[in-house]
């Protein structure tokens, strides 16, 4: 900085020098620096001059070369910004390249007596420029400037034509970065960069702009970039709300073809069907190909990958087995262009797991109209429920009876009423999951049937005593149980329990002529209830149970929805 400091100096001694109306007596000036002005909050140093007597000859872009002077300077960036200040004529100021004499930039937007700011980019680095200022009216006047030059940016050295530390690449993946040149500390007042990449074949532009100060942008986010390509890259920097001009321009190379493999934290794992093996992601336009082989190489399997996913679900594919070794390869296709297959690595798929009678429905009482339910496994797409009789309360479950097989396909529900399960029953219930029963592919598989439980078929016409602990005083006196309106024709219901002297906890259960449990409430001291709403809203028209009960201790009555 001190250099342009002394620079500056040298620029106030020479305005005072004979001569500069005309670009042979045009005065050297060394332009100072924005960010480093700017960033430690340091004015930039003015020079000051006078109008000439004389025109230079010169074609103006604005006003006239009646009182022209001339200054001269070197660019070292490809953007400067000259600040003018007058308070005696309409000042212009322009930028002309020594070579030519041709016009980069003018400006000329106040009007009447006052200074401008003009910011120039376009500029050369190390070609050599003037700086006119001039009267738009011919009116001469004493001025003042500063000249300062805005910064410039380019790839920085090492990226290119691909990432040092990279160099043994055969080029750039589209999923990598490309840094520009660092201004450190003078981030905070790079408002953007924006980058220019262009295929030297076909001359292709792609233009993507990064907000603030990053310097970094990744080649997966233009669009448009493909492998085997060759680009010619340019950047440039927007600082005191300006573009100034993209900088010279540097070649990067894309890799031949894509090239992709597992993702080494995948590899040599167990897994099960419900999860997924990724790859190394390439880029958001690429569809992955994937190949799954196992039973000594007898079984191949082949699967496209989701657009732009580096997932491969198990649960997506077709023929997907347990309990078997694969090895797995993927290659990467972008722009058309397929990649080669990776080097096979092995997964291992764990056996077929059991599965259960969801736990709620165990030790229960159910009437035939009911739907069990069981646990959920990715691929599955049958499931084999077994029903045998036995002993009530028998811990051992022996059976006493034939058991009756039964399947539920593409679903873990199993609906009881077409089974012909005996009233009065309890059968021990359990299921095991199918694999490859509704595909045309070899080997389907079996798992294991997981806990067995028992469940009592109950008498839809006698609502059973559900599982509950509930004890009522010894001298609790049971009178009729009301209900009103009945029937009810928006399923509102109002229970009386004005002549049931009870005490301690109960319940209300409400059931439909096939014996389903469709809603239910629960109290913790019965004796502090006089009414109870039900809201049958939901329920289709018909006839329902209505059940009081507790331990030892059971009301009933009827209502119907009309």
């Amino acid at each position: 900085m001190k250099k342009h400091i002394l620079g500056l100096t040298t620029m106030l001694i020479s305005l005072f020098s004979i001569g500069q109306e005309n670009p042979g007596t045009a005065v050297n000036i060394v332009l100072s620096d924005y960010l480093f002005n700017t960033y430690n909050s340091v004015s930039c140093t003015t020079a000051s001059g006078s109008l000439g007597s004389s025109g230079s000859g010169v074609a103006v872009c604005a006003g006239t070369d009646a009182n022209d002077v001339w200054y001269r300077f070197t660019s070292n960036t490809q953007a400067v910004r000259i600040s003018g200040t007058t308070s005696t004529f309409d000042m212009v100021l322009e930028i002309i390249a020594v070579t030519g004499m041709t016009s980069m930039a003018c400006q000329d937007a106040v009007a009447g007596v006052g200074g401008e700011t003009l910011r120039a980019s376009g500029l050369t680095i190390g070609q050599d420029y003037y700086l006119r200022i001039h009267s738009s009216n011919g009116t001469a006047g004493s001025f003042s400037f500063c000249a300062e030059y805005l910064p410039s940016a380019s790839v920085r050295n090492g990226w290119y034509p691909v990432f040092t530390p990279d160099d043994g690449l055969p080029g750039y993946k589209i999923n990598q970065n490309v840094v520009r040149t660092t201004y450190t500390p003078f981030n905070g007042l790079i408002q953007g960069t924006r980058w220019m990449f262009e295929d030297t074949s076909n001359g292709d532009q792609f233009v993507y702009t990064v907000t603030g100060t990053n310097g970094v942008v990744s080649l997966n986010t233009i669009g448009g970039l493909c492998f085997g390509k060759t680009y010619d890259v340019s950047v440039e920097l927007r600082v005191d709300n300006f573009w100034c001009g993209y900088s010279v321009v540097r070649q990067i190379y894309t890799e031949a073809v894509p090239t992709t493999t597992v993702e080494p934290a995948y590899v040599g794992l167990t897994y099960d069907l419900s999860q997924d093996i990724k790859a190394i992601f390439v880029g958001s336009g690429q569809n992955l190909e994937w190949r799954f082989i196992t039973n000594n190489n007898n079984d191949t399997i082949l699967h496209s990958g989701l657009n732009s996913s580096s997932h491969a679900y198990f649960s997506d594919m077709d023929c997907m087995r347990y309990n078997r070794i694969y090895t797995v390869e993927v290659r990467a296709e972008y722009c058309g262009v397929f990649g080669p297959w990776s080097a096979p690595v092995v997964i291992i798929i764990e056996p077929l797991p059991y599965v259960n009678v969801l736990p709620q429905y165990c030790n229960t009482t159910q009437f035939p109209g009911v739907t069990l339910i069981c646990d959920f496994l990715e691929i599955v797409d049958s499931y084999a429920w077994q029903l045998t009789p036995i002993q009530e309360g028998d811990p051992t479950m022996t059976p006493i009876g034939p058991a009756i097989v039964t399947y539920s396909v593409n679903t873990t529900a199993l609906y009881l009423l077409p089974l012909g399960l005996q009233f009065g029953t309890t059968y021990r219930v359990g299921v095991k999951p199918l694999l490859g029963t509704l595909d045309s592919c070899n080997d389907p598989q079996e798992g294991d049937y997981g806990f067995f439980c028992p469940i009592t078929i109950g008498n839809p016409t006698a609502p059973p005593i559900l599982p509950r602990s509930v004890y009522f005083d010894s001298d609790a006196r049971i009178g009729e149980l009301g209900v009103f309106p009945n029937p009810t024709t928006n399923g509102m219901v109002t229970l009386s329990l004005q002549d049931i002297h009870v005490s301690g906890e109960g319940s209300v259960e409400v059931y439909d002529l096939q014996g389903k449990l469709v809603c239910a409430d629960y109290f913790a001291a019965l004796e502090e209830a006089t009414f109870i709403e039900l809201n049958l809203s939901d329920q289709a028209p018909g006839k329902y149970n209505i059940v009081l009960h507790g331990n030892g201790f059971k009301q009933s009555t009827s209502v119907v929805v009309q």
